[in-house]
């Protein structure tokens, strides 16, 4: 059952004021509905999947002064995005439709988390990640939109960054050197784009990865030993259809946690090692165990992930939605 509210009058003025409001799934469309601009007090505003497709009201971030957690994701929002406000600590914009160049951020900013997927972003990432940094992120999600150029060379400027994903969009040139600078990252995955070059030394560093996903890339060269040395908490590890070649090195045996090992459609030759008779394998009558792979807790919310799965030819994609 949906809930639907519609006012009398247009210009209805709530008689009360509240700090925390959970309209998600309510029927509130198409329109943006004007009543919530007068509760000047929230500070948790979730309406997620509320049907409305109209265009942000230029005063809409000047409302909320004392706002922190904003989730309007699964609408079709329109429009552009020119800032986020400093104040805010959890973004969830995903599954909308704002276009233009990524939002401006301040350097005063809280956000620990930006969620932005699946959107019509496009331009360069580097106003929005080089301009100021951002010690308390820990989640940044551009994953499913259409930004293009190369991945900057900032991201000493995140250094709590524990999950990475900008799968999906028309980034190219090689993954950038200062990525192992990122020692809480348990999550990894740029699929999906234009990247080239090799895995570079310093990606090693990255010693919390649980996740790795860089599949249907331009990458080139070894797969390097030092994967399965240095990164050890791998459960996920898909190299999928890139430009990879050589023999599968023995060290992708000390992997013991791994669940999901694709390397398929690449160059690689040579024998495939005796231990990967001793890897778990997941199909996809077993999605919940996956599910449950791909998810992953922080300190103010839980990060639903994706991966995708090949088999018998056809292609699977799971994820994990920790609202449902």
């Amino acid at each position: 059952m949906t809930l639907a509210l519609r006012p009398h009058q247009a210009n209805w003025v709530p008689s009360f004021q509240l700090e925390t409001l959970y309209i998600s799934f309510w029927d509130l469309g198409p329109q943006f509905p004007l009543w919530l601009l007068m509760q000047r007090n929230l500070s948790l505003l979730e309406m997620r999947n509320t049907n409305i497709s109209s265009t942000m009201p230029e005063s809409f971030w000047r409302t909320f002064p004392n706002l922190e957690f904003l989730d309007m994701s699964q609408n079709q929002i329109q429009g552009r995005l020119f800032e986020i406000p400093a104040t805010l600590v959890v973004v969830d914009l995903s599954s909308n439709l704002f276009k233009g160049e990524l939002p401006k951020l301040f350097n005063n900013s809280f956000q620990a988390m930006l969620d932005l997927p699946n959107n019509s972003f496009t331009g360069p990432l580097h106003h929005f990640l080089c301009a100021y940094g951002r010690k308390r992120a820990e989640a940044l999600i551009l994953a499913y939109n259409h930004l293009f150029g190369v991945i900057p060379e900032c991201w000493v400027k995140w250094p709590n960054l524990s999950f990475l994903n900008l799968e999906n969009n028309n980034l190219s040139g090689v993954i950038p050197t200062t990525l192992g600078s990122l020692t809480f990252l348990q999550s990894l995955n740029m699929c999906k784009n234009k990247l080239s070059g090799r895995l570079h030394v310093s990606l090693k560093n990255l010693t919390s990865l649980q996740i790795l996903q860089l599949a249907t890339n331009r990458l080139v060269g070894s797969i390097p030993t030092w994967i399965g040395i240095e990164l050890s908490s791998l459960r996920i590890l898909n190299l999928r259809s890139n430009n990879f070649d050589g023999n599968i090195t023995h060290e992708i045996c000390y992997l013991t946690t791994l669940k999901i090992l694709d390397f398929a459609h690449n160059n690689l030759s040579g024998n495939i090692p005796r231990c990967f008779n001793n890897f778990s394998v997941l199909s996809k009558n077993k999605t919940p165990e996956i599910g449950q792979l791909l998810f992953l807790e922080f300190e103010y919310i839980d990060i639903a992930g994706s991966a995708s799965l090949v088999v018998k030819g056809q292609e699977y994609t799971y994820c994990r939605n920790p609202f449902v």
